[in-house]
């Protein structure tokens, strides 16, 4: 078995992303974050994916030339070879907002599937969950999945994916639909289409209850098709 690292390091001024395997002993670190001008920008958020060939995926937000915000970026490893990044939006992606925070999965298809928070608008002040497919060939334009009323007036973010086995996808995430109630866990799930996101823990009205703050600490995991949810929350 092997194991399989990305991080953000930095030996100068800015993070690159890089990659280290362990079989008996870690390996040399690679960097990955290789893209034109991606040296003098902050490379960050990576996170790492094995699909049903044993190929490696990696994903994260970062900076390049010409760019005035942060673009989610994707890299593969095929064989002994990592590819260039290649930007999940689009070449150029947007030059006016954040996408990070990325969470992907590889489905009983092998394909890849990829959510993230940012802003949906130039002129939008709260961010919405996106989502994204790679079918080995391209990425699907990304689309806003955050849809429940209520949601796109008010910020959600820190997304966590992932799949049954029977293809099924599931997105959790940390958002409101009420400007006066706490933040709460939301999902919703792909079966054909994706269905409107339902609170899965928390409140949705008023100033009482859990404020909870999934970010780094929801990772669903399919086991014999049910999901463990890990979270924190302040009671207070």
């Amino acid at each position: 078995d092997n194991i399989h690292l990305v991080f953000s390091f930095t030996t100068g001024s800015f993070y690159k992303i890089q990659y280290m395997n362990y079989t008996g002993s870690w390996s040399t670190a690679i960097t990955l974050s290789t893209y034109a001008g991606m040296s003098s920008y902050h490379q960050l958020y990576p996170n790492i994916i094995v699909d049903l060939s044993n190929n490696l995926h990696v994903t994260w937000g970062g900076k390049t030339t010409g760019n005035t915000s942060y673009q989610l970026w994707y890299s593969n490893k095929v064989g002994s070879n990592w590819s260039t990044p290649v930007s999940v939006s689009g070449t150029g992606g947007n030059t006016w907002d954040v996408e990070i925070q990325p969470s992907a999965v590889c489905d009983i298809l092998n394909e890849i599937h990829v959510v993230w928070h940012e802003r949906s608008s130039p002129t939008s002040t709260v961010t919405q969950i996106f989502y994204s497919k790679y079918n080995s060939t391209a990425w699907s334009s990304p689309a806003i999945i955050s849809t429940a009323s209520g949601m796109s007036s008010l910020g959600q973010y820190y997304p966590s994916i992932s799949t049954t086995d029977y293809g099924h996808l599931f997105v959790f995430f940390t958002g409101r639909v009420n400007p006066s109630a706490f933040d709460s866990i939301w999902v919703t799930s792909f079966n054909g289409s994706w269905s409107t996101p339902y609170n899965y823990w928390g409140p949705t009205s008023g100033n009482t209850g859990y404020f909870i703050n999934s970010k780094n600490n929801a990772y669903p995991t399919m086991n014999n098709n049910f999901i463990p949810l890990i979270f924190k929350d302040n009671p207070n």
